[in-house]
């Protein structure tokens, strides 16, 4: 009777913790995305403080990350991500990472000037995001 009750208890458990890990997982996912775009940012801002204009150049079409990884001299991995660059003109551009894997398809965009990535459109067969 006891084992019953042990192994009721661990499955009741079991069946909160396993949802909310992969929620954790996701959680870490996007993190490391957020990271990743601040990072092609930042070398960005040093691309453009010596080439006078920021990477790609326009007009440019999307860049993917062995171009980004190459052109500014990073070693961003995927992780999951597909991470895409352009440029409006010389003076701006935009960077995205998106995760089309996950139980939330999801996009995190990074835009110049500004500093922190941001998730404008997040779907996820839902209204709400991951």
């Amino acid at each position: 009777m006891e084992l019953m009750i042990v192994v009721s208890v661990i499955g009741i458990i079991a069946a909160f913790a396993i949802p909310n890990y992969d929620k954790a997982v996701e959680r870490n996912y996007r993190k490391i995305a957020e990271g990743n775009l601040t990072l092609i940012y930042s070398a960005n801002q040093v691309y453009k403080a010596r080439y006078g204009k920021y990477w790609p150049g326009f007009p440019n079409p999307w860049q993917d990350l062995t171009a980004i990884n190459t052109n500014l001299n990073l070693n961003i991995v995927a992780d999951g991500f597909e991470y895409l660059c352009t440029s409006t003109d010389p003076l701006h551009f935009s960077c995205y990472a998106y995760r089309g894997t996950a139980p939330g398809k999801y996009w995190i965009t990074i835009f110049e000037p500004d500093l922190s990535p941001t998730n404008p459109d997040c779907t996820n067969g839902t209204s709400t995001c991951p």
